[in-house]
């Protein structure tokens, strides 16, 4: 108990020396621009164009066009590799692609979109606002990639409920493979 008052009384210094040292930097910046208008200094003039900055990007408009411009891209970029892949294994409809046509739909859309966004995030530069367009292709990117996933898991559900089966069937199967078994052995007798 007896080391909170004492944390407190140091922050509480601390505060104190902060708002000397920020007293002490306006009136040398003041003293440096020849203290002929008020002004609020470099950092006060910085702070307020960031300040602007992210006004700008809170207002409805901003939103609803970074959110449905980037979700527009994202949907019709989704539906045209999409609808690629289909023409493709609709043209070789016994190829590989026709085969996997459902994962071709999905894993791409979340192996592009998450690097995209992984890699937009990782250089966005820290100290200034993103453009409108790279808030726009981030939101795009993050979009797609959720596509793909939502894509991925039904192709897989799909998947394990087919490969399931009924137990008639594969009871069926499994006596067809053994009569077809029995039918080799009889003919490679001579």
């Amino acid at each position: 108990m007896a080391k909170k008052p004492a944390t407190i009384e140091k922050l509480n210094e601390a505060d104190k020396q902060i708002s000397a040292l920020l007293v002490n930097l306006g009136k040398s910046e003041e003293q440096l621009t020849g203290a002929a208008a008020p002004s609020r200094g470099v950092v006060g003039k910085k702070y307020d164009k960031l300040l602007a900055q992210a006004k700008d990007r809170e207002t409805r408009t901003h939103k609803l066009t970074v959110d449905f411009g980037g979700g527009a891209v994202a949907q019709i970029s989704n539906e045209v590799i999409n609808g690629l892949i289909e023409v493709y294994a609709d043209w070789r409809p016994a190829g590989w692609a026709a085969q996997n046509k459902d994962l071709l739909q999905s894993a791409p859309h979340v192996i592009l979109g998450m690097g995209v966004y992984l890699t937009e995030l990782a250089l966005r530069s820290p100290k200034k606002m993103p453009s409108w367009n790279r808030e726009m292709s981030s939101q795009a990117a993050l979009i797609f990639s959720n596509l793909g996933m939502s894509n991925l898991a039904r192709a897989l559900r799909t998947r394990w409920k087919a490969g399931k089966g009924k137990p008639g069937d594969m009871a069926a199967m499994q006596a067809e493979n053994d009569a077809l078994k029995a039918r080799l052995a009889a003919l490679a007798k001579p």
